[in-house]
């Protein structure tokens, strides 16, 4: 199975079993959260958010140069 393929399922999964479409649109805590784009990174784990908490942008350099190159 193809990485595209596996994506796909693990998101119709995710669709059939979501259960959160009560919560209201703007986060719970009322926050936004800039953070690196690192996939290595769970933002939410890090923080101790819960799905609804809040609103999570990744971006290449999670809002700031941290090195000369620019990466995060």
């Amino acid at each position: 199975m193809g990485q595209l393929t596996s994506v796909l399922e693990a998101n119709q999964r995710f669709a059939e079993s979501f259960d959160k479409g009560d919560l209201e649109i703007p986060p719970a805590r009322n926050i936004a959260v800039l953070t690196c784009i690192d996939a290595r990174i769970d933002p939410a784990r890090a923080l101790g958010l819960d799905i609804g908490d809040a609103h999570v942008i990744r971006t290449p350099v999670g809002g700031r140069r941290t090195t000369r190159s620019g990466r995060c």
